[in-house]
């Protein structure tokens, strides 16, 4: 499928399975969907504004670096750009050798609560390419920093203080 002539669809974008073709949709779908999010981004400017709330901290997605265009988790991201939130990435850390994963069998009680749900969550396929550190070794390890709707400067500003504590000088 291609959207515009001559622009093929990036593969890992199509995995996702959101994009419809143009056709398929009307001028009316658009109004709706555009009338939605403007409902869904008073809700949450009232959430944040009710909460005292800067900004979000939270993960980019439910697992480290992927592969070139592997990625379909987009869920962690997907939110913040329906709202037309800003969010911008921090590197935090890289994947060493020492970052063992555990091997299934080994799990407790609780781990294997926490696995089931990991795997609930992701698309089919895309445990298969967790194959361990030793495939990921200085794979960067990242944190999302989401702000308030039309706040892009302060957001930045809040990432790059943010960036100066956890990634500090010894």
């Amino acid at each position: 499928m291609e959207i515009l002539k001559g622009d093929p669809l990036v593969p890992s974008v199509q995995a996702t399975g959101l994009i419809v073709p143009l056709e398929q949709t009307s001028m009316e779908d658009y109004f709706k969907l555009n009338a939605s999010r403007i409902n869904r981004t008073i809700q949450w400017f009232k959430l944040w504004r009710d909460l005292n709330i800067d900004c979000i901290l939270c993960p980019v997605a439910p697992h480290t670096a992927m592969p070139f265009n592997e990625y379909k988790s987009i869920g962690y991201t997907a939110t913040w750009n329906y709202l037309d939130y800003p969010a911008g990435v921090i590197v935090v850390g890289k994947i060493q050798e020492s970052d063992i994963a555990k091997q299934v069998e080994t799990l407790d009680e609780e781990d294997e609560k926490y696995l089931k749900l990991c795997i609930h969550g992701f698309e089919k396929g895309l445990m298969g390419l967790d194959t361990g550190p030793e495939d990921y070794r200085d794979a960067p390890i990242a944190l999302q920093v989401v702000g308030q709707h039309a706040k892009d400067e302060e957001t930045l500003t809040m990432m790059q203080v943010i960036d100066n504590v956890v990634n500090a000088p010894n």
